[in-house]
């Protein structure tokens, strides 16, 4: 919680599974100059929607991997997220949630979507970006 009682704070973990051989672009793709002119999709979540105050603060990433690609003649090393990437997001949510009376009755359920973007490639190929919608309950014990 804050110090001033104002907000509570919880963590969200998002996991994106990379199929064998597949990898994506990081939140802040690096495109080498052999790549100029390319303009790659970041994986990036933002909140789709969500009740008032409920906030994704800060996401912290994994560190992107060096994969090696033939997207040229000569083969290219890109930094990628691969395998498990998993990202963690910092979830403020209001007083007006946290501190609801209510006693002790059954556990309240706060709805949270986020809205997942990425672009999945080979070691050939970057195919189109997709976005994927997470519902997320956030589950508030009284």
């Amino acid at each position: 919680a804050d110090p001033g009682g104002s907000a509570e704070h919880l963590e969200v973990r998002v996991a994106i599974v990379h199929a064998r051989e597949f990898h994506s672009w990081p939140d802040e793709p690096v495109v080498p100059p052999e790549l100029r002119g390319l303009n790659p999709i970041a994986t990036s979540i933002r909140v789709a929607s969500a009740p008032a105050g409920v906030e994704v603060e800060e996401i912290e990433w994994p560190e992107p991997v060096t994969v090696t690609v033939r997207y040229t003649s000569e083969p290219l090393e890109l930094l990628s997220f691969v395998d498990t990437t998993v990202a963690r997001l910092r979830v403020r949510l209001p007083e007006h949630l946290v501190d609801a009376p209510g006693g002790a009755g059954p556990v309240d359920v706060v709805p949270l979507e986020l809205q997942v973007q990425f672009q999945s490639c080979d070691e050939e190929y970057c195919y189109p970006p997709r976005r994927e919608t997470l519902s997320v309950p956030l589950a508030l014990d009284p």
